[in-house]
């Protein structure tokens, strides 16, 4: 049961909150992240030490007090459990796809050694369905320039299946 909470926080952490949540939320760079998002994620964090201290508690109490000013009594140790919440399981389903895109556009950088920095544009066909929930993130992490409504397959393109709709990566770059 111990193991099971452990991966489980580990899952969070690691996959969710740093390779994902810190991800999407980077400010391009040289530019700054703007407050409500710097805010929502010191609070994000804080939650996240809370659920770590049981494994890990005198550097999640170290961290704790150092990403906000606190009186001298606070501490993580009688600090509030955060509340699980009935999850969203469309938001889940739609963030499970919008990371299965993510992946397959940097799968076709990769086979294809397309640079990360230079933008794309991402082709789908309009039957298969309109604007994705995470749309600006998947442009925002697959640097993806534009993204095109297409009526029928396009010619000359690297293309990938997600849940069924495929999608479309022009050979060369507009």
């Amino acid at each position: 049961r111990m193991n099971e909470a452990l991966m489980t926080t580990y899952k969070l952490v690691w996959d969710d909150f740093c390779s994902w949540y810190l991800e999407m939320v980077k400010p391009p760079y040289g530019e700054g992240m703007d407050s409500v998002t710097y805010q929502a994620t010191l609070e994000i964090f804080d939650q996240i030490l809370r659920l770590l201290h049981p494994f890990m508690p005198f550097l999640t109490e170290e961290i704790w007090q150092s990403i906000q000013k606190r009186d001298g009594h606070e501490s993580i140790c009688i600090a509030h459990w955060p509340v699980a919440q009935q999850p969203n399981e469309k938001w889940l389903d739609s963030f499970e796809e919008f990371a299965e895109i993510i992946i397959g556009i940097r799968n076709v950088r990769k086979e294809n050694q397309i640079a990360n920095k230079e933008k794309l544009v991402l082709k789908c066909l309009e039957s298969q369905g309109g604007q994705h929930l995470f749309h600006p993130v998947i442009e925002h992490l697959g640097n993806i320039s534009q993204t095109e409504f297409l009526m029928e397959k396009p010619d000359q393109c690297y293309s990938f299946i997600v849940r069924g709709k495929e999608y479309f990566i022009p050979f060369t770059s507009n």
